[in-house]
């Protein structure tokens, strides 16, 4: 995962593709690009994913894989601020959700749809 980062005061206007193919070249083998990220698959099967987005906003989902590899920010930087936004999950929901995949997968398999 790449994060860039700036202030609250600068304003940064980025074009992922562009950025992708400035970094990667020929070597992207497949880029899906939206307006602040980018998910690229390189000619060597490795994906990366690029956000460009406030550090503060980090996702807590990606404490486990950040990795920095150029900037000023260390990967400790990254996982604090990513940790910062760690919220205990919804048990209920969770248990909700869970069961009525079951039975939505129950429903299935018994329409024989297997």
């Amino acid at each position: 995962m790449w994060i860039w980062t700036w202030s609250s005061t600068t304003q940064v206007v980025v074009s992922p593709a562009a950025e992708v193919t400035a970094i990667f070249g020929s070597k992207a083998a497949i880029v899906v690009a939206q307006a602040d990220s980018a998910d690229v698959v390189l000619d060597s099967l490795e994906e990366v994913s690029i956000r460009w987005h406030p550090l503060r906003t980090t996702s807590p989902n990606i404490s486990s894989s950040a990795r920095v590899v150029a900037g000023r920010l260390t990967t400790g930087d990254i996982v604090a601020a990513a940790e910062a936004n760690r919220r205990r999950p919804d048990e209920q929901q969770l248990l909700d959700t869970l069961v009525r995949e079951a039975i939505g997968a129950w429903k299935f398999l018994r329409r024989g749809r297997a």
